[in-house]
């Protein structure tokens, strides 16, 4: 709201009024006199009508809008005619034709400016400034210097805080509420700029905040703006007091994952995800770093907003770590992961590196439907169902590398399948895989991969005499079902390795022809 002004605006008005008239006729011609205020804009200015006989009777009024030689004055508070409650508060009258208005000063705008050594000129424009004494987060308990005798809209606060605000107390929107008691006063709510709670970790330990009393809560300088997250690596923990909480499709954790503890550490690895990809965007990825234990729901990732999730396991000891998802009710599992899978990459944009565990699943125990699948220093084992394998590749541009030293145990059920997407043992790196670990599949079962073991396409070479660190050893009647090896599009393989570890139910395959076997 704006109070405006115009240089010498002086008429008549052309009609009379009664004292309760909002509209105002000016002489003709002299509306543009006046300051061009407009209904709704909130800008106004002050006016004064008095008598053409003896100029002593006066009446003060504010003009909300003014259209031609029409001026209009508000019929709502504060701009009502007579103006109760101000400084030019008046008595309503009734005007004759010819009588004064005129742009005057009046008391009421003198005293709404600020005069030159007045301030303070209120005990909201002081700063108090305190430190936190809480112990727990979310709940800053402070004495301020000085101490203020009541709270006023305005005073502003500087308070250097003691605890991180790591508390979810609203899963469903990932919320951290936080209230301020000041000087032995009941505590009162903080919001960020929009209204909204804080969010966790808006608040770091031993550092200084500032927080405006506005009449019903404090509001911080803090905007709701998306983070990127605080570290690299979060925790999860089987004996984590972290809970999840419907909906389906979102379920959040109360914790933060940001230390290795029972009280911060996630408890499942879905929920983990799901916490992390609703609050923090990374392009670099991030690592959930998984303690030994026993967890019942898997992780499925297809969010583009996190770069790459490394989820890492015991790499020494992976029957230490495992992920058990051999119930076939979607109830019993994290909202988000898959039912009876232990790993699940879809959408085309997920991108996961899994390490360290012991696979135990109802259908396969890592499935990959678009997107990328690192998988190393496993065990893994024969599915529950027996549909489809242990580790599945299905779809255009899908990927699953694996790497390291896997062990295969179960029944006839644990086998590789690979149907249009690329399932690779050993390292991918732009058409030229090699195998750069030690590879060991133990099979009670059958290994079976749709069109082999060794891949070429477009011009890559497979050199199978280069087994620098690895070997491929299949033992216990293990079988490959399908081609020894398959190439197209120019690629080509490179004999002279060990290749005939490979128990190979068909021979190699030159697609096209135009790949090349030495």
């Amino acid at each position: 709201m704006s109070l405006k002004w115009a240089n010498n605006a002086s008429t008549t008005i052309a009609g009379s009024i009664n004292a309760t008239d909002t509209k105002v006729a000016l002489a003709a011609g002299t509306g543009i006199l006046f300051p061009q205020v407009k209904a709704g804009s909130g800008n106004y200015f002050c006016a004064t009508f008095y008598d053409q006989a003896t100029k002593t009777v006066y009446e003060i009024v504010h003009v909300t809008d003014i259209t031609g030689d029409i001026a209009t004055i508000s019929a709502t508070s504060p701009h009502v005619r007579g103006l109760p409650g101000t400084d030019d508060a008046t008595t309503p009258r009734a005007w004759n034709a010819g009588d004064i208005f005129a742009n005057l000063i009046t008391a009421g705008t003198l005293d709404s400016f600020i005069q030159a050594g007045a301030l303070p000129a209120a005990p909201t424009t002081e700063l108090y400034i305190g430190i936190d004494i809480s112990t727990v987060p979310n709940h800053i308990i402070c004495p301020t210097q000085p101490v203020p005798a009541s709270l006023q809209i305005g005073m502003q606060f500087n308070i250097k805080v003691a605890n991180a605000n790591t508390t979810v107390t609203d899963t469903l929107n990932y919320k951290a509420a936080v209230d301020l008691a000041l000087n032995g006063n009941p505590a009162i709510p903080a919001k960020l700029t929009d209204g909204s709670d804080l969010n966790p970790i808006d608040l770091i330990a031993g550092l200084e905040y500032i927080f405006i009393y506005n009449g019903v809560n404090f509001t911080t300088c803090l905007q709701d703006a998306v983070l990127k997250p605080p570290q690299k690596t979060f925790y999860v923990r089987s004996d984590s007091t972290s809970t999840w909480a419907d909906p389906p499709t979102n379920s959040l954790e109360t914790a933060t994952g940001l230390a290795n503890t029972p009280t911060s550490a996630f408890k499942t690895l879905q929920g983990a995800l799901n916490t992390i990809t609703k609050r923090y965007v990374s392009t670099d990825g991030i690592i959930l770093a998984v303690a030994d234990g026993t967890y019942t729901s898997g992780i499925q990732h297809q969010n583009p907003y996190i770069g790459k999730v490394e989820v890492q396991g015991n790499d020494a000891n992976p029957q230490n770590c495992v992920l058990d998802c051999r119930n076939s009710n979607p109830n019993s599992y994290v909202p988000g992961s898959s039912a009876g899978n232990c790993v699940f990459v879809g959408g085309g944009a997920g991108n996961i590196d899994v390490h360290g565990f012991r696979f135990l699943s109802y259908d396969q125990n890592v499935a990959v439907v678009g997107g990328t699948c690192w998988v190393h220093e496993c065990q893994l084992t024969g599915p529950v169902s027996g549909i489809i394998g242990t580790l599945t590749v299905g779809g255009n541009n899908s990927w699953m590398n694996v790497t390291g030293n896997i062990t295969i145990e179960g029944s006839a059920q644990s086998w590789f399948y690979s149907q249009n997407g690329y399932l690779i043992l050993g390292s991918y790196y732009i058409g030229y895989p090699q195998f750069n670990k030690p590879i060991n599949i133990h099979a009670k079962g059958q290994v079976s991969v749709s069109y082999g073991v060794l891949l070429a396409f477009f011009n890559g070479i497979v050199d199978v005499a280069n087994f620098t660190a690895g070997l491929v050893n299949i033992t216990q009647d293990a079988q490959i079902i399908g081609p020894e090896w398959w190439i197209a599009s120019g690629g080509g393989i490179g004999y002279g390795g060990p290749i005939g570890v490979f128990n190979c139910s068909q021979p190699g395959v030159n697609a096209d022809g135009t790949g090349w076997v030495t």
